[in-house]
């Protein structure tokens, strides 16, 4: 596998992008969008993981710490640590400007998904692990609030439960009988929800490709695939991650995850393009990511895999590569997945950086109109509402009162600039 020199290439590739590209809005062929989201592709949607749990609910309130501690292969990650800068221990080597939360919580589901809007994304795509996993507990919480604020949510289908360290299926038609039960599943509880993600009127569906270890690729056949659909009740548009032809125009989407493999980035959208042109894809998703850092979690115990994010750079890349050819649909890889280092949801290290350039970037692609204090709206409220427990969990109660952190959002990153220099002082 090729990897990508980043550091140079990257600036070098942005540059010439903007010569030709900057400030001239993005026009999709296809014109009126068959999404049932406002304005016209490709729409801006972010990858998000609804799995992360301090407490175990609000009716028991034992600490779990769920994916944000790590205690399996490589050096432990215990939240009930704290380190010598004041943060917990967490599973992660970037820290939310909201501190560790629970995924469970409306307060944070609502500051989530009210940022998100405000940089331009419309959709969040939520990680699903079958009706029984903790993770389907969130969704009708996360359609609920995506309701009162016009966002859409759709649901993304781990094909991996139906193999080992999870449900653990030997028989080919056990497999096929347990995938036609959760499709089902998510079609007949969340498809008809008006908050849930649509394509010509149809509930949408997209997959992770099941990886054995990184090893061999162990997928659901297209034949399997053939006779899963045929049993679903009702229909649905499905997306497949990658591009193999042999899924299509069985699936009509194929999307791009992140990658640090740069024929990958450049081969996908040549090879979706043709395909959707030839008949074969409906539509194809392309996505942006700012680097991939899973050292919190020792590579899920496989050792640490690492993309440095050189401040904008791998993000301002894989921004511009998005917009090649006809995306309808362009994922933020990820919203908040602290543990594998993708996350641009604010941060204790990086505040709203991040998102400041994407509502920058997307506005002078599109035509957007470009509003930065709204990012931080959602932010001074969640410190309003937020409850005592999720107060505690903030990253420096103790730097500052808690009137002047409603009245100045940016005063976490003050106080951790005002820390760090005062800790060089000190050391000097």
């Amino acid at each position: 596998m090729r990897r990508f020199l980043w550091p140079a290439l990257l600036i070098l590739a942005a540059f010439a992008f903007v010569l030709w590209r900057w400030d001239r809005p993005f026009d999709h062929p296809t014109g009126e969008s068959p999404w049932n989201l406002e304005g016209r592709p490709p729409h801006l949607v972010a990858h998000y993981m609804p799995w992360f749990q301090v407490e175990k609910s609000p009716r028991d309130p034992t600490l779990t710490w769920f994916h944000w501690k790590w205690e399996e292969c490589g050096p432990t990650r215990d939240p009930m640590h704290v380190r010598a800068d004041g943060l917990r221990n967490i599973s992660s080597d970037f820290y939310p400007l909201i501190g560790p939360y629970n995924s469970w919580s409306p307060r944070v589901v609502r500051y989530h998904l009210k940022t998100a809007k405000a940089i331009g994304v419309q959709a969040f795509l939520v990680d699903w692990y079958g009706p029984e996993s903790y993770e389907n507990q969130q969704i009708p919480l996360l359609l609920k609030e995506a309701r009162k604020f016009g966002m859409k949510i759709a649901l993304c289908y781990e094909e991996k439960i139906n193999y080992e360290k999870f449900r653990d299926l030997k028989d080919p038609q056990a497999i096929e009988a347990k995938i036609i039960e959760d499709l089902t599943y998510i079609v007949t509880h969340y498809g008809h929800d008006p908050a849930y993600l649509k394509r010509l009127g149809l509930p949408f569906i997209f997959q992770f490709n099941h990886w054995d270890e990184g090893k061999a690729l162990r997928n659901t056949s297209p034949e399997q695939w053939k006779k899963i659909f045929a049993k679903v009740p009702g229909p649905l548009v499905y997306a497949r991650q990658n591009f193999d032809r042999h899924y299509h125009p069985l699936m009509q989407g194929a999307y791009l995850w992140w990658t640090p493999d740069t024929d990958v980035l450049k081969e996908f959208p040549s090879e979706a393009e043709e395909a959707r042109k030839n008949g074969k894809l409906q539509f194809y998703m392309s996505m942006i990511c700012p680097g991939f850092d899973d050292t919190g979690v020792w590579g899920w115990g496989s050792g640490p895999r690492k993309t440095e994010r050189y401040g904008l750079s791998v993000l301002r890349d894989t921004f511009d590569r998005a917009f090649k050819f006809h995306p309808e649909l362009i994922q933020i890889v990820t919203w908040n997945d602290f543990e594998e280092g993708t996350a641009i949801e604010p941060s204790w290290e990086h505040g709203f950086w991040y998102l400041d350039a994407i509502e920058t970037w997307w506005g002078k692609m599109t035509g957007r109109k470009i509003d930065l204090d709204d990012i931080r709206r959602p932010y001074q409220e969640y410190l309003k509402e937020c409850s005592e427990f999720e107060w505690s969990m903030l990253p420096a109660p103790w730097m500052v009162k808690r009137s002047l952190m409603v009245e100045r959002p940016n005063v976490l990153e003050s106080a951790r600039k005002q820390a760090e220099a005062q800790s060089a002082l000190t050391n000097q």
